[in-house]
């Protein structure tokens, strides 16, 4: 009786510690994400997942976030308003010299934080939570 106790005992401290690590893992990429300041731009996410800028869009494309209008990444009418993103306008020159406007989309923390979520919910883990890397 007292062995099957210190088995089941045993089996359960071993889960707990495993379950701590995971934790531990996750709480580490929350901590950068709390630490951050300011907008980012999305290939600084997407280095995060160790995916670049047009696969990580094309994936938030997939799982119905975003949407490509005139160039321009934007969220879906559902994710409007939330403040996930900001978008920022700066100026470039065209191969002939004239002066023109940009546009692009960067992310808040508060963004980068839905998709930790979106992504996590979908077992896609930033390379700091991955458990062959961390």
């Amino acid at each position: 009786m007292a062995d099957k106790k210190i088995t089941n005992l045993t089996i359960e401290n071993n889960q707990l510690q495993l379950d701590l690590k995971e934790a531990q893992k996750q709480a580490r990429y929350l901590d950068l994400i709390i630490e951050s300041k300011g907008a980012l731009r999305v290939t600084q996410i997407a280095a995060d997942y160790g995916m670049s800028a047009n696969k990580f869009n094309k994936t938030l494309l997939e799982f119905g976030v975003q949407h490509k209008v005139n160039g321009q990444w934007i969220l879906y009418k559902r994710h409007m308003g939330k403040g996930y993103t900001d978008s920022h306008t700066f100026d470039y020159q065209d191969k002939n010299g004239h002066t023109r406007a940009n546009v692009t989309t960067t992310w808040t923390q508060k963004g980068r934080l839905f998709l930790y979520e979106l992504l996590k919910d979908n077992n896609i883990l930033p390379l700091i939570e991955q458990d062959d890397i961390a």
